[in-house]
């Protein structure tokens, strides 16, 4: 009875240690809008926001109907605010969107720092001046490699303990 008490008390150890570094689908809201009857939200994930792989993403949506909008054209400007790398500028679309809600672009950032994210809608019906949406970042160093593997290096660890009680 112990044995199955034991096991059980480190299965759940376990899985909880894995849900609780699940992330968001659709990441931290930066910046929100409504203009002319579309709702804009702009996203970014991790949380916290670190150098490294990021993903921008944006919803458009009929503010009346609350069907997103999928025929707009969206390009996201990352840029430094401080003296360092280039600014980035690549277009959002819906194949590097985890949510096929959302349009996305994949950064890699290279260094820490505050970072201004920009995300320019055109093509939206009835409107012809680019909407932007606008927010200011703070990313944080990069994480430590053993952080990312953790659990890989721990399930062995798991396993074995499992097996000897």
């Amino acid at each position: 009875m112990t044995y199955v008490r034991s096991s059980w008390i480190i299965l759940s150890v376990a899985l909880l240690a894995i849900t609780a570094s699940a992330q968001a689908d659709l990441g931290t809201v930066r910046d929100t809008k409504t203009i002319e009857g579309y709702d804009l939200t702009l996203f970014s994930s991790p949380e916290p926001f670190r150098a490294g792989p990021v993903d921008i993403s944006v919803m458009v949506a009929n503010h009346d109907t609350g069907q997103t909008v999928v025929d707009c054209r969206i390009e996201i400007l990352l840029t430094p605010t401080f003296d360092g790398p280039a600014a980035f500028r690549v277009p959002a679309t819906r194949e590097d969107a985890q949510n096929q809600l959302l349009q996305a672009a994949l950064f890699e950032i290279p260094e820490p720092g505050q970072w201004k994210v920009t995300a320019q809608v055109t093509g939206l019906p009835e409107i012809s001046q680019p909407i932007e949406l606008t927010a200011l970042v703070d990313a944080f160093p990069h994480l430590p490699r053993w952080r990312s593997i953790w659990l890989w290096l721990v399930l062995p660890i798991i396993a074995l303990v499992v097996y000897v009680f």
